[in-house]
């Protein structure tokens, strides 16, 4: 176990020798050894470094139009039952449509407006930060994001399951 300004982790038992039971566990573990990187700021970078490291504007036009793209296609094809293969747009569904984009917008800035509410309650409070409390503020409040990921991976599951079956 080790304390860490009030967060206390419990290491043991989190990786076994036993792959299947990890497998099956399908939980969090976190690896004992802590390593800390530290990375220059951009303001540290000459230009060439930063032109190399970072998306230009042409590389954003370009990630944008392709998701697009891809969109376009998702949707002929939905319509088009003949093909054999279906493409899968799972991550950019957001983009899919402006009201879908704009009601996962609210609901991030809900869950993190509310845990700012909760550091803010505490601060105020003169305490040290409760982060039971954050988390759980955080966790209430992305629930359905995370019953909805589940049902989305379990419908993906199958689909790949039965595909790799026939």
């Amino acid at each position: 176990m080790m304390r860490n300004k009030g967060l206390i982790v419990h290491w043991p038992d989190t990786l076994s020798r036993d792959a299947e039971r990890d497998v099956a566990r399908q939980g969090v573990s976190f690896s004992p050894v802590t390593r800390q990187l530290i990375i220059a700021g951009r303001h540290a970078m000459s230009q060439e470094q930063v032109s190399k490291l970072w998306y230009s504007e042409d590389d954003y036009n370009d990630i944008k139009r392709g998701i697009r793209q891809t969109i376009r296609s998702a949707k002929a094809q939905s319509f088009d039952s003949s093909k054999k293969e279906m493409l899968c747009f799972r991550g950019l569904e957001q983009y899919a449509s402006l009201e879908i984009n704009r009601q996962r917008k609210t609901e991030v800035e809900k869950v993190i407006g509310a845990v700012l509410f909760e550091v803010h309650c505490q601060q105020m409070s003169g305490s040290l930060y409760d982060y039971g409390a954050i988390a759980h503020t955080s966790t209430k409040l992305s629930e359905s994001a995370r019953k909805h990921a589940a049902r989305v991976g379990a419908m993906d599951a199958a689909t790949v399951t039965s595909s790799w079956l026939e």
